[in-house]
């Protein structure tokens, strides 16, 4: 059992690199992070995890060498990186597909209860083949990332591991982030809180004004990576979920595209109910967004604190979920989730 401080308001310091975002579905090639001094408030993190052991991999694309380095000088936060977590020299990703499932299987049967991915980019599911051989390990872990990393959320959900869909850990460099990104997290890590809600949920169809309150638990997560998951072993499980579906850099004919996609392949056949994320592309994916959600009679929510943008506040996968109307905003709804068996103290 690892012991945990109460966490602090933000007040602390230190010397950030802000770099570029590599996500799933628009960017493909590794860019480089030029360095700067601009700091980040950064103290809501500190106390409450400075005990905690958190494995950090890549299991898609890189970052520099000059931007792991500052995440290793954070002497707050108990990162452990491997030494070749980054292999300069493949445009996509952070090391061979055999080295970056070692890293992550060596993860999963450390001592490490939290395993962090350090970003989004491209590279996940192809260590499909390569995970499939390895077995379920005794002990869970609490798994963090997004993105690309939306492949494991899936993956892991088959092990019926409870997973966070939030940050990269390189994030805590990015000055443009929020910091609730982060102290949120570590509110559901620490045991400082036993549930947590989020309001502003916007109904955008009839079946979902139509709802007073839904119990579930939600998986889902980038849009590219659950249209990528049809047809294959990993392929999104929707029937009676809440299915988040978020992503960046997609114009809006691509995003009704996908979303049509999706609804044509049967994915969301069953589902209790979609919730909408951030998007960015261009100024008809809001179009896209309300012409999918008026075509199907799942209930359909949008709310843009999870995904791409400043804000990418945790959602906790796989765990009892409640969406229900808020009681002091009309028209609006909250979604609230069980935090009990995610926190360090509880889990081991």
């Amino acid at each position: 059992m690892y012991s945990l401080f109460t966490m602090k308001n933000l007040s602390q310091s230190i010397l950030v690199l802000p770099f570029l975002i590599l996500t799933a579905c628009t960017t493909i090639k590794q860019k480089p992070l030029a360095a700067t001094d601009k700091p980040i408030n950064s103290g809501a993190l500190h106390d409450a995890i400075k005990k905690v052991p958190i494995r950090v991999v890549a299991p898609s694309s890189g970052v520099e060498l000059e931007s792991l380095a500052k995440l290793r000088s954070i002497e707050t936060i108990n990162f452990d990186i491997p030494d070749d977590i980054f292999v300069p020299g493949s445009p996509y990703h952070a090391n061979s597909d055999e080295e970056r499932f070692r890293q992550l299987q060596e993860a999963f049967l450390g001592h490490a209860p939290v395993v962090w991915s350090l970003r989004g980019g491209y590279g996940c599911t192809r260590l499909y083949d390569l995970l499939n051989t390895m077995e379920k390990p005794a002990t869970p872990k609490i798994f963090v990332g997004y993105s690309d990393s939306t492949f494991l959320h899936l993956f892991l959900s088959r092990w019926g591991w409870q997973t966070i869909h939030a940050a990269g850990a390189a994030e805590v460099l990015d000055a443009n982030k929020k910091a609730k990104n982060f102290s949120h997290l570590f509110d559901i890590l620490s045991g400082k809180i036993k549930s947590i809600q989020y309001g502003g949920f916007k109904p955008l169809n009839n079946a979902a004004l139509s709802i007073d309150e839904l119990k579930s638990s939600v998986i889902g997560g980038n849009m590219t990576i659950l249209t990528n998951s049809l047809g294959t072993p990993w392929q999104i499980q929707a029937q009676d979920k809440i299915v988040l579906v978020e992503d960046t850099g997609t114009r809006g004919y691509a995003v009704d595209r996908a979303l049509n996609h999706l609804h044509q392949a049967k994915a969301f056949k069953g589902a209790a109910a979609i919730i909408f994320g951030s998007f960015s592309g261009d100024e008809h994916v809001d179009y896209a967004l309300r012409r999918f959600a008026e075509a199907i009679d799942v209930p359909v929510f949008q709310c843009a604190k999870f995904g791409h943008q400043q804000k990418n506040y945790p959602l906790i996968f796989n765990t009892p979920t409640v969406i229900k109307k808020a009681a002091n905003k009309e028209g609006t709804y909250t979604l609230s989730m069980d935090t009990v068996g995610l926190s360090i103290e509880s889990s081991h």
